[in-house]
């Protein structure tokens, strides 16, 4: 992982982006945040504090690669398009926003919903294990691993999506939901990939 603190670097030497897990939300943040967005052309992971940055200066939401992802959970989604009374509610905005934006939309939560503005899904992995902090982080990690492996905008969120999910079942199989911990799906991950690939 690399940081850029200055604007002198090759952006074009790296095959995939994410930003926003534990940036904050400072003017340093936000100068880093509109570097990226000036400097990379390829879609992008943009989660966490990338996505509150991006709730106060709405304007630059035009200005993001194409086919970029964001990863919003419920709080974070209401901040960058309003607040919503339901989960149908956000889903059309979601579906709505992807489309006009041109991006892919993970909107976070009990069977996730992913929309590209054309097409739209619902994942079927995944436990309440997986609210605590640090999965949005791991989930960000793993569609930019996706991406670098050049996998297409849409099927690195899905696959990612699901795959993560799918960790957290497999580790609820010897843990609990209240004593899962995110390192412990993580290390689930190779069970995962196995499970799908049989």
């Amino acid at each position: 992982m690399t940081e850029f603190r200055g604007e002198k670097k090759n952006w074009t030497s790296f095959n995939s982006f994410a930003i926003g897990p534990g940036i904050g939300t400072n003017k340093s943040a936000t100068n880093l945040l509109r570097l990226l967005i000036t400097n990379v052309k390829i879609p992008t992971v943009f989660d966490a504090d990338a996505l509150n940055i991006l709730a106060k200066n709405q304007h630059e939401l035009l200005n993001l690669p194409q086919k970029s992802i964001l990863t919003p959970h419920v709080k974070e989604f209401d901040r960058l398009f309003g607040k919503h009374d339901s989960e149908s509610e956000r889903r059309i905005t979601a579906s709505t926003k992807a489309k006009e934006l041109h991006l892919i939309i993970i909107l976070k939560g009990h069977k996730s919903f992913i929309t590209d503005g054309e097409k739209s899904f619902e994942n079927t992995t995944g436990n309440s294990g997986l609210a605590k902090g640090g999965s949005g982080d791991a989930l960000t990690g793993i569609i930019t691993a996706f991406l670098a492996q050049g996998y297409e905008p849409l099927n690195a969120a899905l696959l990612g999506v699901y795959i993560h999910g799918l960790a957290a079942d497999i580790t609820l199989e010897t843990q609990s939901p209240e004593s899962m911990l995110i390192t412990d799906v993580i290390d689930n991950l190779g069970r995962a990939f196995k499970k799908i690939q049989n």
